[in-house]
């Protein structure tokens, strides 16, 4: 809505541009105009159009594996992510859109770069509040939408931020009609948002509770208030605030409190998740459930329902906000320490689950939470200094590593929780840390090898045959890699009654790696038997 001009603009300039920054202050609709943008053109791009959603992501370092991820690129020990990226892109003409890259602008910067030097038919659009400054970009900078003229009836109804507002306002009560009664106070909330839409919508949101009179009203007060506060912050990001500020304060008590503390969520969750974070004090558990759901009906969160499990998440604006209301309040530490035992919890079972899941259900249950692992173990490792929770997180993690690809990253935080690992420490959480790490370093033989022999010591140690099992075929594999064939026969033979009781799944990973045994020391056929079981036990 209102964006049709700019929309035009900018699928203009892509043949003629191959690095795109839409600008602009927060909630003025970047990304929503850029996706609109990628929907429209696809069909102009042999291999694609790509999304990689930056706003969850606080690592810099993170950024090329977030797109090598995205685009099914595994990591490699032996080239950079970044490396292996660029070697992808050479031969392919898609359109990448890089969103929300302002809290990670100088990494966006090097990425963009080193990829459109490699890539001579790859397309950049990125989404900031300040741009790349990079040689060939074109910067679009995203003004506000129009507004009516001061004391001019005759201009709101065709005011870009009018239609906006009114279009929202109609999605809550159909029934709204702008009439000649209504437009000075409509006109009235337009102006004093500056046509923001995250603002208008966040006002038209309210009009199930209170009329457009009211709404104006209110923000007049709530304007004339922070005019004598901060003058040193841009106008629009006053306003912004200003409209923050406004739908906060109308909050009932409880929802501000659970709006606070959803804010430590980095990216999307469950409402499971929020029960258990959220909850303390005089919220239970089932009250989170329904202060979710109005903050969903208030539009301060979106609920994403397309999976079987529905997930949440605040916008980033709204969740940078709130984050600044739960340090101003208080109780962020126990809100982070309640996230990271809730997760360290789930991914206790996350092994087990990955042997005994249908594969579907696996990733749909554990892959959606890496941004909340990544920020439990940032905190654990961190402020929180939760050893125990970090050891216990990075070993139970290590098939979400590996089934997204990110070697490199697994093994960094697994070393970092070996590292701080104390000295009682349960001989189970070591045994993990160990597998985890050496089926990480597969490629690497010699640091692999190593570590999944310390994994075989402490799992016969604990009488655990299935841990056992993973262990010795994992040690096979190196073995073979190494071109120790009798040794890794040995460690697979031992292994194959061990995995029997695990299931499917296991069974399956034992003759994929018999069969690699098989194939490195020359023989096809057995090698090919293997192969073949191992993809008969994967579709079961």
């Amino acid at each position: 809505m209102g964006r049709e001009r700019e929309l035009v603009e900018v699928k203009r300039l892509l043949p003629l541009k191959r690095l795109v920054t839409i600008q602009g202050a927060g909630g003025i609709g970047k990304t929503r105009l850029a996706l609109q943008v990628a929907a429209e053109v696809v069909d102009a791009y042999r291999d694609g159009v790509w999304l990689a959603e930056l706003g969850s992501i606080r690592d810099p370092a993170l950024v090329s594996t977030t797109v090598a991820q995205l685009l099914g690129l595994a990591e490699k020990s032996s080239t950079s992510s970044t490396e292996g990226l660029c070697a992808y892109l050479q031969s392919r003409q898609l359109l990448l859109v890089l969103d929300n890259c302002e809290h990670l602008i100088d990494a966006c910067a090097r990425l963009a770069e080193a990829a459109l030097r490699a890539a001579k038919e790859l397309t950049i659009i990125a989404t900031s509040r300040e741009p790349l400054r990079l040689a060939g970009e074109q910067s679009y900078v995203l003004q506000p939408l129009s507004l009516p003229e001061p004391a001019s009836r005759a201009t709101i109804r065709d005011s870009e931020a009018v239609q906006l507002f009114v279009e929202r306002v109609q999605e809550q009560l159909p029934g709204f009609e702008l009439t000649p009664e209504r437009e000075a106070a409509v006109g009235g909330i337009c102006v004093h948002l500056d046509g923001i839409p995250l603002a208008l919508e966040l006002a038209a949101a309210r009009t199930r509770t209170l009329s457009v009179e009211q709404i104006n009203a209110r923000l007049a007060d709530r304007f004339r208030l922070l005019t004598d506060g901060s003058r040193t912050a841009l106008p629009r990001q006053q306003t912004l605030r200003a409209a923050l500020d406004w739908s906060y304060d109308l909050l009932a008590e409880d929802e501000r409190v659970v709006l606070r503390r959803l804010s430590v969520f980095p990216a999307s969750f469950t409402v499971e998740a929020a029960s258990a974070v959220v909850s303390g004090d005089r919220i239970d558990e089932h009250a989170v459930i329904d202060v979710v759901s109005q903050l969903v009906w208030r539009s301060l969160m979106i609920a994403d329902t397309s999976a079987a499990e529905t997930r949440y998440h605040l916008l980033e604006t709204v969740r940078a906000y709130a984050v600044e209301k739960l340090v101003e309040t208080g109780g962020g530490d126990a809100c982070l320490r309640r996230h990271a035992h809730f997760f360290r919890d789930m991914f206790e079972r996350e092994s087990e689950d990955w042997l005994r899941m249908p594969n579907p259900e696996w990733r749909a249950t554990y892959l959606p939470e890496l941004a909340n692992v990544r920020a439990a173990m940032d905190w654990a490792l961190g402020t929180g200094r939760e050893t125990a929770i970090a050891t216990d997180l990075a070993g139970a993690s290590g098939p979400l590593w590996t089934t997204l690809g990110l070697f490199g990253e697994g093994v960094q935080r697994l070393e970092a929780a070996m590292a701080s690992i104390e000295p009682h420490a349960p001989e189970l959480a070591r045994a993990r840390l160990w597998l985890w790490l050496g089926r990480l370093l597969d490629e690497t033989p010699a640091r692999a090898h190593p570590a999944l022999e310390r994994a075989v010591e402490l799992y016969r140690k604990l009488h655990d045959p299935v841990g056992l099992g993973l262990s010795l075929m994992r040690l096979g594999r190196v073995l073979a890699l190494m071109g120790r064939f009798e040794q890794s026969k040995a460690m697979l033979t031992e292994a194959r009654p061990l995995l029997e009781r695990a299931g499917p799944k296991a069974l399956n990973h034992y003759h994929f790696n018999l069969g690699f045994l098989k194939n490195v020391m020359g023989d096809p056929l057995a090698a090919r038997w293997h192969y073949e079981r191992a993809l008969e036990l994967a579709r079961e």
